[in-house]
């Protein structure tokens, strides 16, 4: 961690917290601290054995401005990797695995529009909202926060960590049950290395990415409780995203001849939270995305998992979970790659979540690697690693 972080972090651990959250009361306003560290060993197989320090740091203000909400959003991440070096796997093990960054990663103003609707403007993390689902935010492994399918596309990924665009969001909660939210984003976020691309400008050249979901929720209903008094509730999400400026084809000859098409996808998922009479509960997931086989890499992604939550004594809350991520290689990436690029790479993610404190929470993870980066001169690697989570609120 850098010298300055480093400071910065101790401030806020011994800062008068009481005197900072009257000064919030009095403005309405929502001011979060979140450091995030990972270490990690690969201790076989992959690229190379080693360790790894990741690190992120996310400062959150939210606060009212007239009738809507204002939100500002910095993050840091240290220069350390752990996937490419190491090993060598194609989904990402650590969702906060990046380049060294400090930058304004969102910036917008929400706005509601009636009792159920709302419009949102600005520079906008798409996974904050689209292809979300609650359960699979315990793992670790990237492609368990959007899959792997979605956020391999564009330029320069999608608008997601850590490196966002200008967009426009709309959201209408149509009935208790069903949600519609659709967006309109710039098509080629901002140069990763770059912070002042990341506040951007708009290029015709760069086309929009429009995407949309529709959630169906069920929630909890006494009338279906099982004979055990369970209760559970359901979510449905379907979802898609198109870009508007073509891109090019994967065939191997050479340009101009490649041709262009434009990018697109579909993804649905299913999850099922179920409370316990013992105070426990269980929740899992399903979810299948798939994108064009011409253009991209991955044309479909398959992952899921299950999680336990109350293992422990109700002074700590926490989850144990076990989750499987599969991302398929289209036949058309591997006409151009060769016979060394196999079919798909399975990850398979035990981790659990314990809150030790109102302020700190340790998580162990183990995951293991089948196919590293589809590449068949990489052996399968296996990799464990911790998490700590200091919340300042």
């Amino acid at each position: 961690m850098q010298p300055k972080v480093a400071w910065l972090l101790l401030f806020f651990l011994t800062c008068d917290r009481a005197s900072i959250a009257s000064a919030d009361e009095m403005s309405g306003a929502r001011f979060d601290v979140v450091y995030t560290g990972d270490i990690w060993r690969n201790l076989d197989g992959g690229k190379q054995q080693g360790n790894a320090y990741l690190d992120n740091l996310d400062l959150k203000l939210e606060f009212g401005v007239g009738t809507g909400t204002a939100f500002a959003y910095l993050v840091y991440n240290n220069a350390d990797r752990l996937s490419e070096p190491l090993t060598g796997d194609l989904q990402g093990l650590s969702n906060i695995d990046s380049a060294h960054v400090i930058r304004l990663f969102e910036l917008w103003y929400e706005q509601p529009v009636g009792s159920d609707q709302s419009l949102k403007f600005g520079l906008y993390d798409l996974n904050s909202e689209f292809d979300s689902v609650d359960t699979a935010s315990l793992f670790l492994n990237s492609s368990h926060g959007i899959g792997a399918e979605y956020a391999q596309t564009g330029e320069n990924g999608p608008s997601i960590f850590p490196t966002t665009s200008l967009a426009l969001r709309y959201f209408a909660q149509n009935t208790e049950q069903i949600g519609v939210r659709a967006a309109i984003l710039d098509g080629v976020p901002g140069d990763i290395n770059n912070f002042q691309k990341n506040v951007a400008t708009l290029r015709k050249d760069e086309g929009a990415l429009l995407a949309t979901e529709v959630d169906f929720s069920l929630a909890p209903n006494p009338d279906r409780l099982t004979s055990r008094g369970e209760m559970s509730s359901d979510r449905i999400g379907i979802g898609g995203w198109y870009y508007t400026e073509p891109t090019s084809l994967l065939i191997a000859v050479p340009a101009p001849d490649r041709g262009t098409k434009n990018n697109r996808g579909i993804y649905g998922f299913y999850e099922r939270q179920t409370e316990l009479t013992d105070g426990r509960s269980i929740a899992g997931w399903v979810r299948l995305g798939f994108a064009e086989s011409s253009i991209n890499q991955i044309d479909s992604y398959t992952g899921g998992g299950v999680a336990i939550s109350g293992l422990l004594p109700s002074a700590y809350e926490d989850s144990l979970g076990l989750a499987i991520a599969v991302a398929r290689n289209s036949g058309d990436y591997r006409a151009v790659t060769g016979p060394e690029t196999l079919d798909r790479e399975i990850n398979l993610e035990l981790t659990w979540r314990i809150r030790v404190s109102p302020r700190l929470v340790i998580q162990p993870d183990l995951q293991f690697v089948h196919h590293p980066g589809t590449d068949s001169t990489i052996e399968d690697a296996v990799a464990i690693g911790v998490r700590f989570v200091l919340d300042l609120q």
